[in-house]
C-alpha cells in the first residue's frame, strides 16, 4: 500500500529511521523486509542494506550522506541525488519514517 498521507519531503535536517512495522531478516549480507501492511516483501541489494543498517537508529539525512560517501567512491552531488530518491521511495511505502524535520525550507 502506498502511503499517500505522507506528503513529507526529506530535507538535509530530517531525522530518519526505519519503520518498526516490518519484519526484517538478513540473508547472505542482504536485508529482506516483509511488510504485512503492504502485503509485500522487499529484498535490498548491498547498498540498500547498508543504508537500512544506518537507519536502524535515528540518523540525520546529512549524517547518512556523509557515511555513504565515506563507505563508497561517490561524489557528494550523486550521493545526495540518488539517496534522496531512494529514501523518498522507502518513505512512500512506509518503510522508513521522518521522526522530525527541523527545516522549513525545501533543499
Amino acid at each position: 500500500m502506498i502511503n499517500n498521507s505522507k506528503s513529507q519531503k526529506i530535507h538535509s535536517s530530517s531525522l530518519l529511521q526505519r519503520s518498526n512495522k516490518q519484519l526484517i531478516s538478513k540473508i547472505d549480507q542482504e536485508i529482506v523486509m516483509l511488510s504485512i501492511e503492504n502485503e509485500a516483501y522487499y529484498l535490498f541489494n548491498s547498498v540498500g542494506t547498508v543504508i537500512l543498517q544506518y537507519l536502524k537508529f535515528p540518523i540525520h539525512y546529512q549524517e547518512l550522506i556523509e557515511n555513504i560517501i565515506n563507505e563508497y567512491d561517490v561524489s557528494l552531488e550523486v550521493c545526495e541525488h540518488e539517496t534522496r530518491i531512494y529514501l523518498e521511495s522507502l518513505l512512500k511505502y512506509g518503510l522508513i519514517e521522518i521522526i522530525n524535520d527541523e527545516s522549513t525550507n525545501i533543499n
